[in-house]
């Protein structure tokens, strides 16, 4: 899981501050956040792990069963199987969350979208920054061949997956970009590998 996993993602939910502590935002731009100590944030990272490892191979289980269902009723009910799946992962995990944030307060303002840029940033190995630079791209040019097949096939559900994906890869790749931007800037800065690979 170390290539697929990586610390970007493990830490784009926080927000270092100038005092030594961190906001952690359990739902990223969505919603409020609680300020929390070192100890916490170290907690917390520990805590998701097995969540995200565990909604990372039921995604992948859920794309490979998929593949081999042609009727679309066929794949909405694996998909709810999927969900069903996430569930119990879902409640274990909120349910250490409660318990390491205890009565943390509340953080002043909100999580912006550069600020989850600027943290995965700065924690992102080199090898990580690469790999999602190329997949935005790459999920691109697959999503163009399902609408190029979906259109010359009359497919309209082919056609429907790939003009999503489209949409996804899309953001990927402008996120990927600016990601990349912001570690090199970061490193040229005086960012050193104790922060961007703590």
């Amino acid at each position: 899981m170390g290539l697929l996993f990586s610390k970007g993602l493990e830490n784009v939910g926080f927000r270092e501050r100038s005092d030594g502590d961190w906001d952690y935002f359990p739902r990223g731009i969505w919603g409020r956040g609680y300020r929390v100590t070192a100890v916490q944030r170290a907690e917390l990272r520990q805590a998701m792990r097995p969540h995200y490892k565990a909604f990372f191979f039921i995604v992948v289980a859920l794309v490979l069963v998929q593949a081999f269902i042609a009727p679309l009723a066929g794949k909405l009910a694996v998909g709810a199987v999927a969900l069903l799946a996430i569930v119990p992962w879902n409640i274990v995990w909120r349910t250490r969350r409660r318990r390491i944030l205890g009565d943390a307060p509340p953080t002043e303002g909100r999580l912006t979208l550069s600020d989850m840029q600027q943290t995965t940033a700065e924690h992102i190995s080199e090898g990580h920054a690469l790999l999602l630079l190329i997949s935005g791209p790459s999920m691109a040019l697959g999503a163009a061949l399902a609408v190029f097949g979906g259109w010359l096939g009359g497919n309209r559900e082919t056609l429907g997956f790939g003009l999503a994906g489209i949409l996804l890869s899309g953001f990927n790749t402008w996120s990927g970009v600016r990601i990349w931007r912001r570690r090199q800037r970061f490193l040229a800065q005086g960012g050193h590998t104790a922060k961007a690979f703590d």
